[in-house]
């Protein structure tokens, strides 16, 4: 049995199929090494729209403006009180080299910016990974073509960037306001590596508060319970500090100083005050007498700061898993 079709008609028109065979993908590449930003740009996008966030920031701005406007008028009366010969002793920052690095550890290390960048932390920070493993989001988010460390970054570059921004941009500010007004008194002249001064000790908070948040969220599944015990850990360290500091080196001026850094919120402030190299003086330190605190001693210091930064990451690191393995 014959099962050839007849052909078609002349009228009716056909067309050949091409054999197009296989074909390299020709559309836009994005590298392994910018998969994390993905993440990143993410968790800061959310950050934008909520209104607590901006109120902090608002916070963050009000010590560097009023400090400003302190150190701005009193100058000028320095200066007036020198063309008139008259002493300007116990003026804020008179004749001391240190003053501009002064103000600005005022500014960065006040307790109204402390207190707003740690809860700008505890805002962005508490539920990075506690609520992925709430939702048992790691399954979808391994599941796609990114590592555990695309992951862990771009959760740690989400809240280290918004943080390191909040705490520089004041920063810079207040240092181009004092270079336009104090450039004719040797502002540059005196102060040439204040700027790389700023851009390093604004970096402190942001590296110890992601790094530890990130630790404590990736072994959570409920934000809350984070932002509780890393409060607990913020000032009750702080306080325990202290207490160590006066009951054992009580008679030791330097040990004691150091001992008391010994917490969250010592090492900010100690790193800081070690990078823009200062002692803080009565004025700052709200004192009437003439006495004086010199920089911690620095090595205890770095080392805890390194163990916070490291200790932090390794512990989000470890426990970062598609899904929860159990072990029996």
């Amino acid at each position: 049995m014959n099962y050839d079709l007849p052909p078609p008609p002349a009228s009716v028109g056909v067309s050949n199929v091409a054999d197009l065979q296989y074909r390299n993908y020709e559309g836009p590449l994005i590298s392994r090494t910018m998969r994390w930003w993905i993440i990143a740009k993410s968790g800061m996008q959310n950050t934008m729209k909520k209104p607590a966030f901006w109120v902090c920031v608002a916070f963050c701005l009000l010590p560097y403006l009023i400090h400003f406007a302190i150190y701005y008028f009193t100058q000028g009366l320095t200066q007036q009180a020198a063309a008139a010969g008259v002493g300007a002793a116990g003026v804020l920052g008179a004749g001391d080299p240190e003053r501009y690095g002064q103000l600005v550890y005022t500014c960065l290390c006040s307790d109204t910016n402390l207190l707003s960048i740690f809860i700008i932390a505890l805002l962005i920070g508490t539920g990075s990974i506690a609520a992925d493993n709430r939702a048992n989001a790691l399954m979808v988010y391994l599941s796609k073509p990114i590592t555990k460390g695309d992951y862990l970054l771009g959760k740690w570059m989400g809240i280290f960037l918004t943080l390191w921004i909040v705490a520089l941009l004041p920063c810079l500010l207040l240092f181009l306001l004092l270079m336009v007004v104090y450039t004719t008194d040797g502002f540059l002249r005196e102060n040439p590596t204040l700027i790389l001064r700023i851009l390093a000790a604004s970096v402190v908070p942001a590296l110890i508060h992601t790094s530890l948040l990130i630790g404590l969220s990736a072994w959570s599944k409920s934000p809350r319970l984070v932002g509780s015990i890393y409060a607990g850990i913020y000032f009750v360290g702080a306080i325990l500090a202290r207490i160590l500091g006066n009951s054992l080196y009580g008679n030791d001026p330097d040990m004691n100083n150091t001992v008391q850094h010994f917490s969250v919120s010592g090492v900010i402030e100690g790193m800081i005050q070690y990078i823009l190299h200062i002692t803080l003086s009565p004025a700052l330190l709200q004192k009437r007498d003439d006495t004086t605190l010199a920089m911690p001693i620095v090595a205890p210091l770095a080392i805890a700061a390194v163990v916070l930064i490291i200790g932090g990451i390794v512990a989000a690191r470890t426990k970062i898993n598609a899904v929860e393995v159990i072990r029996g």
